[in-house]
């Protein structure tokens, strides 16, 4: 039709050409389209319209292809920024209290509706004071809707998609259109509970962010953010093995070997977290930062146990917190209010 389409995390892209109104030389593969002019490059974010799109460009294409992508990456960290700072908070966390839109607030015990639910933020959505068991299946659709429709949802919630699919095993997209069926609803999971490294990620602005990621746009995914990071400090996975190592043989008075409680496949999440949370601090300066989510895992097994899991969860859980407070410590992300 005229157009190639792409998808950049929260943007979409079309390059297109116009129909020839004179003669003119022909695309040989498509010769209704004008070769004679440079095609059209435009890009628009969200992914799902709800309303008036916060990024809307039209680029000429003759432009080097580098230009063209600093242009798209500028005005998506702009649009950005422009919806965050017209939020207003109208609701609460009902777990931690912390203001938050309406909107930004899910629901891990249901979908929402009726009465009960439950609505909590990124920080609290695997928190212990959850009173009814999760519905992991209704949870990943409502991420995927705020995720790809609203620029300014809380950069934590990518997060929380990343520890769910790293610690579950193989599978876990179809068996989320499953879970969908049963609970009545025609759900096609988006492709990053296929493969977490597609997973955008919102990052803080190049003016806060750590040195690691300042060579990265507004945002990234998550396999870009984990390769950034371990270039910059490729020990770091084994600091985490060896304080986990530490720790047990503390705990246990014990100089025997310890077992291997560092869980490889979790550590991108646990850089998820590291750099969403940031990103959700810097964007909200004004309210308590999120950083109380390492408190708060307890309810981790439930969603697994429904989700399916191969990894101990007890494990699961140690890699999440040592690895958190040695990777903030590392980047120079300030924890404490």
């Amino acid at each position: 039709m005229g157009e190639y389409r792409s998808y950049a995390g929260p943007v979409t892209i079309r390059v297109r050409r116009d129909q020839p109104t004179a003669p003119s030389v022909d695309d040989p593969d498509d010769p209704s389209l004008d070769l004679r002019h440079p095609p059209t490059v435009e890009a628009s974010a969200p992914l799902i319209e709800t309303g008036p799109r916060a990024l809307d460009l039209t680029l000429d294409a003759a432009q080097p292809a580098a230009d063209l992508v600093h242009t798209v990456h500028d005005t998506l960290a702009a649009a950005r920024a422009a919806t965050v700072a017209a939020l207003a908070d109208n609701d609460e966390c009902r777990i931690c209290g912390d203001p938050y839109p309406t909107g930004h607030l899910l629901d891990p015990t249901g979908d929402g509706d009726g009465d009960g639910d439950l609505p909590v933020c990124p920080a609290c959505v695997f928190d212990g004071d959850l009173i009814q068991p999760p519905v992991p299946g209704l949870l990943s659709y409502q991420l995927d809707e705020l995720l790809d429709s609203d620029l300014a949802t809380p950069a934590g919630w990518a997060a929380v998609v990343a520890l769910l699919t790293c610690a579950t095993r193989p599978g876990l997209h179809g068996r989320l259109r499953q879970l969908g069926r049963r609970a009545g609803t025609l759900y096609l999971p988006n492709e990053h509970w296929a493969d977490p490294d597609q997973l955008w990620l919102w990052l803080p602005p190049t003016t806060s962010r750590p040195a690691a990621l300042r060579g990265l746009g507004a945002g990234a995914s998550l396999a870009a953010i984990t390769a950034a990071v371990s270039h910059a400090h490729p020990d770091l996975p084994a600091q985490v093995s060896e304080e986990l190592d530490a720790s047990w043989r503390e705990s246990r008075d014990d100089d025997g070997d310890a077992p291997e409680r560092f869980i490889a496949r979790i550590w991108p999440a646990v850089i998820a977290y590291a750099v969403t949370f940031a990103a959700q601090a810097t964007d909200r300066p004004s309210h308590r930062p999120p950083w109380h989510v390492v408190e708060s895992f307890d309810a981790l097994p439930d969603h697994l146990r429904q989700l399916g899991t191969d990894l101990d969860i007890d494990h699961i859980h140690a890699t999440l917190s040592v690895g958190l407070d040695i990777l903030t410590d590392t980047l120079g992300l300030p924890t404490e209010p």
